[in-house]
């Protein structure tokens, strides 16, 4: 199903939930956020940037970097990945969710504080490596996209960068993960 790059999204405030430590011989009670309740992350706060790429193989790789510029939130799962195809429409890519592959999953993280970045992997194998050119499994013919968004576990707004992705096949996506530099 396409989505429409004009889809207007309203985005209401979110709080996050304190735990307050209270200690009657030591210092001052301090306010701590309980991990537990850390809002997620916020497509609004969220600066989207392509990060390092490789190939090796017949296999490629993406990072992609999600910088926080909000207040503490969290970037867990998978993002629904989406790339704008020649006819200016936004599809769903075909990736699979995966946490394997030839260049592997970023490692697990935790609460983004402002200012910290989270990344995730597109994975994908050359179409040039098999017959015919045609992908052995999903589409036959790998799509072309110009520009890809993701929209975030738990927030209806997505994210937007520009940049190619074109002949893969096989396509996998990996969850969140720390920032790999």
């Amino acid at each position: 199903m396409a989505t429409s790059p004009a889809t207007t999204v309203v985005v209401s405030p979110s709080t996050t939930s304190v735990a307050t430590v209270v200690s009657t011989t030591g210092p001052p009670p301090t306010t701590t956020p309980s991990p537990s309740t850390v809002a997620v992350c916020r497509a609004v706060d969220i600066v989207l940037t392509r990060g390092r790429s490789g190939a090796a193989l017949g296999h490629f790789g993406q990072w992609f970097e999600f910088t926080n510029t909000g207040g503490t939130c969290t970037l867990t799962g998978y993002p629904q990945m989406l790339g704008l195809d020649d006819a200016e429409t936004w599809e769903p890519v075909p990736a699979r969710q995966s946490t394997d592959g030839y260049i592997g999953p970023p490692p697990a993280i935790g609460p983004l504080e402002r200012n910290s970045s989270a990344s995730l992997l597109l994975q994908g194998t050359n179409r040039a490596f098999y017959p015919n050119g045609e992908c052995p499994t999903g589409p036959k013919q790998p799509p072309h996209y110009r520009r890809e968004a993701f929209v975030l576990p738990g927030d209806p707004g997505r994210v937007e960068v520009d940049g190619e992705i074109s002949g893969l096949c096989d396509l996998a996506i990996s969850p969140f993960g720390a920032t790999s530099r």
